[in-house]
């Protein structure tokens, strides 16, 4: 096998590598970002605020009935409670929050307003814990997409470099190879393959070809370099 065949073979075997690692790691990434399980989804974050909203609803009300006012406030810790834990969030406060006797808040104004701040600095903690989550998944996202760009790039470069070697040691000597035979079916038989500025083993398979084409020259013809020492001679 002649270097050049070795090269281009080594040269397909780099490239197809490094797609396969893009193949992998375009996938991971994807996957990465559309199944973070960091970030809170949309219908949680909705549901919580709306169910935060309820809790404060519930405490401002000025119901009467207890079982009807205890109705809309056990459903909106439940549906809080639940979604907090879909979120990933901290109950610390929920739980200090869900201890409270509900007849007491349903009579004490005192007691509700406790129950109010607690709702409050559960919102804020949750829109503190939700931009984290966010600014984590922006991050992700664009770590990805970077990676991805970078990954590209290198298939990119490495198609070049694969591309510039086969123009190199295959598509320009077998270009060459081919026009010299062709003027020199033509008529040409002075036609030669030329070796400038080519590597050093191609040149040694076009110097063979050159060589073979002196043996079929006829003798009548003579090249310029034989008729300058011809005119000496005489």
């Amino acid at each position: 096998m002649f270097a050049f065949e070795r090269r281009f073979h080594r040269g397909m075997v780099t490239l197809l590598v490094i797609q396969v690692i893009l193949s992998f790691f375009t996938i991971y990434l994807l996957e990465r970002m559309v199944q973070d399980k960091q970030r809170v989804p949309v219908e949680v974050d909705l549901g919580l605020r709306r169910s935060m909203n309820t809790l404060m609803t519930s405490l401002q009300s000025s119901e009467a009935d207890f079982t009807v006012w205890n109705l809309q406030w056990s459903k909106g810790l439940t549906e809080t409670g639940q979604l907090l834990h879909e979120a990933h969030h901290p109950v610390t406060l929920f739980l200090t929050l869900s201890k409270l006797d509900s007849r007491t808040l349903h009579q004490d104004v005192a007691v509700r307003k406790q129950a109010e701040l607690i709702i409050m600095n559960l919102a804020k903690a949750y829109d503190s814990h939700w931009t984290q989550t966010q600014k984590a998944f922006r991050l992700t996202v664009i770590g990805g997409a970077w990676s991805v760009t970078l990954l590209s790039l290198m298939g990119f470069v490495g198609l070049a470099y694969v591309h510039s070697q086969i123009k190199r040691y295959l598509l320009v000597p077998l270009r060459e190879i081919c026009q010299c035979l062709i003027d020199w079916k033509q008529g040409n038989r002075l036609r030669r393959c030329s070796v400038a500025g080519l590597d050093p083993n191609v040149q040694r398979s076009l110097d063979i070809l050159n060589r073979c084409l002196d043996e079929h020259r006829p003798l009548k013809v003579m090249t310029p370099v034989e008729r300058h020492f011809s005119e000496q001679d005489t």
